[in-house]
This record gives structure tokens, C-alpha cells and sequence, in this order.
């Protein structure tokens, strides 16, 4: 077993328990990596039926990551995982963290940004010009799931936002300088 991951984030010679920092020390004790050691890792909570232990992971992992930013993946409504640019030093100290269960490297050809992701997509001024944002957002979303793309309406019937848009990261750029498109979700569906 690797002796580091027993050691201190807060640095050599300190006891404190690596299994108990805040994620305010977290943020203090570890650098970012330099850019080209940076990897996407898939980070398990020990238990996500608890929510104040995945809040509190989630803030950890916010505090520790390369970017800030923590993507959650979510099943039945619940947090199932996040994913999350770390150094590989970051992602053992991790391993180590009381509410994570498991830090895993994404495999190069699952990555976030090689596959596209769903999105919401909100009108800017609802029901105007209807037609041409619906075709050109199912121009930018891959033929096969164009089927699952599914539209919020206001009671007055017009269309406040477009969902399960699967869009690859150029079309999402796309979307997002759209002049009559205000905001984009992260995987967002609506029944």
C-alpha cells in the first residue's frame, strides 16, 4: 500500500487524521497540478442515501479540485457520483477522504468532453420564433436522439426551454452563443 495516502493533506509531520479535514483545509493544503498532470476521475460517495455526508464530500471535492468545478451524476434522483479534473496526488488523498468511497480514473474514451452530454436549453423570450430555435437545436443533436428531445411549455403554451439535448462540447458552444438562448443545464429532462 502506498505510504502517502496515510500521511497528512496538510502537510509532513502533521497527525491529524487524513480522513477528517474540512474541506476548507482541503483547499488550503492542495495545489493544482500542473496542467498536463491533470486527469477527469469518477469519485463514489461512501454512502449516497446520506445527504449531509455528500454535501459535505461534494464541498470537499469542489475545495480539491483542479478547476472547481464537480459535475454530479445522478440515478433516482440521487447523487451517485461526480466527475472531477484532479491530480493523481489529489485523487490518492481522496481515496482517503471519510465520505468518498472510491476515486477512479475516467478510461480516456469515456471522458466528458470525447462524448456528448444532455442539456437544457431556455428561450430567452418564450415563444418567439419557436420553429427556428427548435431546428436549429435538432440540427446540433445527433440523428438517433432527436426522438428524446423534449420541450417545457408555460400555461399560455409556448415553449420555455428545450431538454435531453445530447450535444457534443462544439455544439454546445454553439448553443451558447445563440442570440436568443439565455442558459444551458446539464443534464436536464422533463416529463
Amino acid at each position: 500500500m502506498n505510504s502517502e495516502r496515510q500521511k497528512s493533506p496538510s502537510g509532513p509531520g502533521d497527525t491529524k487524521d487524513p480522513t477528517s479535514i474540512s474541506a476548507d483545509e482541503a483547499s488550503h493544503s492542495v495545489h493544482p497540478a500542473p496542467r498536463e498532470l491533470r486527469q477527469e476521475y469518477r469519485v463514489f460517495p461512501t454512502d449516497y442515501n446520506n445527504v449531509a455526508e455528500v454535501t459535505e464530500a461534494e464541498a470537499h471535492l469542489k475545495a480539491v479540485s483542479i478547476d472547481r468545478e464537480v459535475t454530479q451524476n445522478r440515478r433516482a434522483g440521487d447523487v451517485r457520483s461526480w466527475s472531477v479534473m484532479l491530480s493523481e496526488n489529489t485523487a490518492d488523498q481522496l481515496r482517503a477522504y471519510h465520505g468518498i468511497r472510491e476515486v477512479s480514473p475516467v478510461p480516456p474514451h469515456l471522458r466528458r468532453r470525447d462524448k456528448p452530454i444532455k442539456y437544457g436549453a431556455y428561450a430567452k423570450e418564450p415563444g418567439k420564433n419557436t420553429q427556428a430555435i427548435r431546428d436549429f437545436l435538432t440540427s446540433l443533436v445527433p440523428e438517433e436522439e432527436r426522438q428524446f428531445i423534449n420541450e417545457l411549455e408555460d400555461d399560455a403554451g409556448n415553449i420555455l426551454a428545450w431538454g435531453a439535448l445530447k450535444l457534443s462540447e462544439d455544439a454546445r458552444k454553439e448553443v451558447e452563443s445563440h442570440d436568443e438562448l439565455d442558459l444551458i443545464e446539464d443534464v436536464v429532462e422533463w416529463s
